[in-house]
């Protein structure tokens, strides 16, 4: 073999050593860029095919959809306190009752030795005596014209007078007033009720406390709706509250009465002297503290109907703005997610959503609590105030 062709071989060689070198220096570098099963990435460690870029993707896509939850504890409010003493409790709003008194036929009736219209005579003279001069009173008579038969029944339940008109509290005055009224007819409740609406439905709530106090010892007999009557009352400009004082009654009758009261009032039983004495001491002391416990029951009910809002709206922003969102783009595959990264994404922001929900319930669960507890408060001053000792809230 020539000197020409030996070095045609060797060249051809050494091109070749090198190349095969060059390749398995190329084919081992790109294994060592391959990360191991083994190896943590973040937090994709777990899932196949999930690099740094699958953290990165979770990111990504829930910085676009998740919400703000930090006013799901609400801060329940806290009633203000009541004075001990509801005497000493001033208002810058004026106080107006009017007393609608029984004279139908039935307060004839014997009572311990006395008629019942004398008993319940005398329980009003001492309430009107008793009462701050300043509260406006009004006394609404029904059931004092006609008679009690079906032929007079018409005039009788169209009898309905304001025999004190309303103003200053004249306690001689009205007192004179009221003792001419002889029992004699039907009982036309609804239709006093609404004489009593014409009466305050220009004191508007926002400067009056308004009361009807109804004096009564029978049901509805002029084919009224009371019920139906006290409850527009209460919804009216002039939130006029409806107390009723069930005289000697039991029964159907006695639980149509209170039907009246439930509308926003509070219903009295009283059967002799003494209780009657005590109803309308209960009357007073919570006319004088009317404001208070109104602010207290305003405070409540806002409490209530917000953390039951509070809760839904959370709950509403949990799975429908963020959970919903996040997870149909992950699925299809939008705003940057690729196939290798979905799985642990969805798995990701389960954790988060897990973690939120039992949050918002706890904090639901809390205000629940702290808005039972208010109610107790509201239950407690309206006790106090009915006894005259006034509230003690607790803090």
């Amino acid at each position: 073999m020539n000197k020409t062709k030996i070095l045609v071989i060797g060249g051809v060689v050494l091109l070749f050593t090198i190349g095969v070198g060059y390749f398995l220096m190329q084919n081992s570098n790109k294994e060592s860029t391959v990360p191991s099963s083994n190896a943590i990435v973040g937090d994709a460690s777990a899932v196949p095919g999930a690099g740094a870029t699958c953290s990165k993707q979770y990111e990504n896509i829930l910085a676009q959809y998740q919400q703000n939850f930090d006013e799901c504890r609400l801060k329940v409010a806290k009633a203000t306190d009541c004075a001990k003493d509801p005497n000493a409790i001033s208002s810058a709003k004026q106080k107006n009752i009017v007393v609608v008194f029984d004279s139908s036929g039935s307060m004839n009736q014997i009572v311990g030795g006395k008629k019942k219209i004398d008993v319940a005579k005398e329980a009003v003279s001492g309430f009107l005596r008793d009462i701050d001069k300043n509260t406006n009173v009004s006394i609404v008579l029904y059931g004092h014209k006609g008679g009690n038969t079906q032929a007079s029944k018409n005039v009788s339940c169209a009898g309905i007078d304001e025999v004190y008109y309303i103003g200053p509290v004249n306690a001689d005055i009205a007192i004179s007033k009221l003792a001419g009224a002889k029992p004699t007819g039907w009982t036309p409740i609804a239709a006093s009720l609404q004489k009593a609406n014409d009466i305050l439905k220009n004191y508007p709530a926002d400067k009056n406390d308004n009361m009807v106090l109804l004096v009564s010892d029978g049901e509805e007999t002029c084919g009224g709706d009371p019920v139906a009557k006290a409850k527009e009352l209460f919804g009216t400009s002039a939130k006029i509250v409806t107390n009723v004082i069930g005289f000697d009654v039991t029964g159907p009758a006695e639980q149509k009465l209170q039907a009246i009261a439930s509308t926003g009032g509070k219903y009295f039983s009283v059967h002799n002297e003494e209780e009657f004495k005590a109803a309308f001491k209960e009357n007073k002391n919570f006319l004088v503290g009317f404001d208070c416990y109104m602010e207290q029951s305003g405070v409540w009910l806002d409490n209530q109907l917000n953390t039951e809002f509070m809760r839904n709206d959370c709950m509403n922003k949990l799975d429908m703005e963020e959970k919903h969102e996040l997870i149909l783009s992950a699925n299809l595959l939008n705003d940057g997610v690729t196939a290798d990264c979905k799985e642990f994404i969805l798995s990701e922001y389960q954790k988060r959503y897990d973690q939120i929900k039992s949050e918002i319930e706890q904090r639901y669960s809390a205000n629940k609590s702290d808005t039972e507890a208010q109610k107790k408060t509201l239950e407690d001053t309206r006790n106090n105030l009915d006894a005259g000792e006034g509230a003690l809230i607790a803090e």
